[in-house]
Order: C-alpha cells, then sequence, then structure tokens
C-alpha cells in the first residue's frame, strides 16, 4: 500500500477477494497495541545536533528553513524551529 497501489490492484495480484483484503488489513489494525510506553530519559546535559533544510511554500521565492535539533544519543527530535536562515533562526 505504500506504493500506492489501489486495493482491487493488490487483491488481483495475490488472487483473494478485495472483502478478504479488507477484512484482513482491519484484522492486523485491530491487533497492534494501541498504547505506548515512554522510558524515562536520564537526567542532565544532553548533547545536540542541528541540522537544516528548506522547502518554499508555493512558490520558490517563498524559501522555508526547517532548522532541527537532535539528540546525539537517541536521535530523537528534541527542537524544531521553522523559519528564516538568519542569525534568529539559527538561534
Amino acid at each position: 500500500m505504500l506504493e500506492k497501489i489501489p486495493k482491487a490492484g493488490i487483491a488481483r495480484a495475490v488472487n483473494v477477494s478485495e472483502r478478504w483484503l479488507q477484512d484482513y488489513v482491519n484484522e492486523k489494525y485491530d491487533a497492534v497495541k494501541k498504547e505506548i510506553n515512554v522510558t524515562p530519559k536520564k537526567k542532565g546535559k544532553i548533547i545536540i545536533q542541528c541540522d537544516e533544510m528548506w522547502s518554499f511554500v508555493k512558490n520558490k521565492d517563498n524559501k522555508q528553513w526547517i532548522w532541527l535539533a537532535i539528540d546525539v544519543e537517541t536521535r530523537e527530535i528534541v527542537g524544531v524551529y521553522i523559519g528564516s536562515r538568519d542569525k534568529k533562526g539559527a538561534q
């Protein structure tokens, strides 16, 4: 489904009915645990790595920069800023 193949195409390729395929997907979805366990992190200093990327909104003259602050140890995003690429944005 990540390839955006229609349900009818998947059913035809694997030789099952669309109804069976939908029931199968629903059954798998219902079996997925809906709660997550968040483990507490150790307190103290963390080392972060900052990364940037850009995109544009509506036209190429409207560039928007995305700044990410990532915990080096856990690779978790601990901060984000969307805006300009000037000194204020970097801070």
